[in-house]
């Protein structure tokens, strides 16, 4: 799409340097000058506009590769708060579990059957573990998510 007619399209190819305002030739004025037929068959181009159109180009790229970035990061952000959210019902659920077992251990005569009792202690243990390594994950996606954050 061009935001002009073809003939200012076309002068602009041709004179790519030339910072001549674009403008609608239906509604305003005349159109803009025909340029004149290149002697050489359209096949003289200076060193100029070819450098011109690598400056675009490299912009462009630039811009697009900001761009990408920025998707990517919210992407990685996105995905890192829903690990932590994760994280925080996985600690909840397993913190209830922790405390359920221990109302049952603080029960009277508990520990008079030491072969029942063995299981629920071990599964209790278990749990204290896995807290503490659910834990040092959260902790440690908190730290990134600060870091990212302050930046």
């Amino acid at each position: 799409m061009y935001p002009g007619t073809y003939e200012e399209f076309h002068w602009g190819q041709l004179h790519p340097d030339d910072p001549a305002p674009l403008h609608d030739t239906r509604a305003k004025g005349p159109a803009p000058p025909k340029p004149a037929a290149p002697t050489d068959g359209g096949r003289a181009k200076t060193e100029a506009p070819a450098k011109a159109k690598e400056d675009r180009k490299a912009e462009w790229t630039a811009r697009r590769e900001d761009e990408i970035q920025a998707r990517r990061r919210k992407r990685e952000e996105s995905a890192r708060r829903r690990r932590i959210e994760d994280l925080e019902n996985r600690i909840a659920e397993r913190e209830q579990t922790v405390r359920d077992l221990e109302a049952t251990m603080a029960a009277p005569g508990f520990y008079e059957d030491r072969e029942a009792a063995r299981p629920i202690i071990d599964r209790h243990q278990a749990l204290m573990w896995e807290v503490g390594d659910l834990m040092g994950q959260w902790e440690a996606l908190q730290a990134v998510e600060e870091d990212s954050s302050a930046t």
